[in-house]
């Protein structure tokens, strides 16, 4: 379907040429028999069915048109079909115009006709642009090159299973030497059992290093691997007190 239909005769062919370039460089889509039929089917058929589907019936009014039958019939044709005219004239004023062919202004209505100067049609298709879009005839070309955003979905919240959620590393706490924390246990250990306390030794939220506290099991293993290895010290040191004692004595 063409935004504007161009109604001419061949002897206006040259303004028709022009009307229909410079309409396209702003974005309508035109038809012209000259420039858009096509080979084979009749062009009583084709020019009907460009009229049909047009939004605005652009007449080129001129000495040589008024007297056309067969722009005559496409006037018709334009007016049953409640086209919209926008009438061009040429060399032709508006008492002439409408005193040759009155059915003519009668079928364009109220249309505003513009008349062709002597610097030809580029001097008034800024009026012709101005005039199609105060008719609300935007360029269609340009609504169809401009694409619909895509349709949004109604929520873009997606629930994390609990198997992809991040898990919450620890801070590293500060290393403790063995001795320090032997030391430490031994001192709980005592605590613990003056005062009473059954299976474990509370741990104070304000300590050093911040070291969990052992239980008593814990405690008690490890006093048991002191006497371990005291006795096994105690061993050690009697049996080199034994072999000195019984090597001879050089002289």
């Amino acid at each position: 379907m063409a935004d504007i239909f161009i109604s001419y005769v061949e002897e206006d062919s040259e303004v028709m040429t022009a009307l229909s370039v410079g309409l396209e460089a702003s974005g309508y889509s035109t038809w012209c028999y000259e420039r858009h039929s096509v080979p084979g089917p009749s062009y009583l058929a084709q020019t009907r069915e460009a009229i049909e589907q047009c939004r605005v019936f652009m007449l080129v009014v001129s000495r040589d048109s008024l007297g056309s039958t067969q722009i005559d019939k496409e006037v018709v044709r334009a007016h049953e079909t409640g086209k919209r005219f926008l009438p061009v004239l040429r060399g032709v004023t508006h008492p002439e115009f409408h005193a040759r062919q009155p059915e003519w202004g009668q079928a364009a209505g109220g249309a505003t006709a513009i008349v062709i100067p002597l610097g030809g049609v580029n001097e008034i298709l800024p009026r012709i642009v101005r005039g199609l879009k105060m008719m609300r005839i935007e360029p269609s070309t340009a609504l169809e090159a401009t694409p619909l955003p895509p349709p949004q979905p109604a929520s873009s919240t997606r629930l994390v299973p609990e198997s992809e959620r991040p898990v919450a590393r620890e801070s590293p706490r500060p290393s403790v030497t063995l001795l320090e924390r032997a030391k430490r246990l031994i001192t709980h250990s005592v605590a613990a059992s003056q005062c009473g306390h059954s299976d474990t030794v509370t741990q104070s939220r304000g300590s050093n290093f911040g070291v969990r506290l052992p239980s008593r099991a814990e405690v008690g293993f490890i006093l048991r691997l002191l006497v371990v290895a005291l006795l096994l010290a105690l061993i050690a040191a009697l049996v080199i007190a034994w072999r000195l004692r019984s090597s001879p004595i050089l002289p």
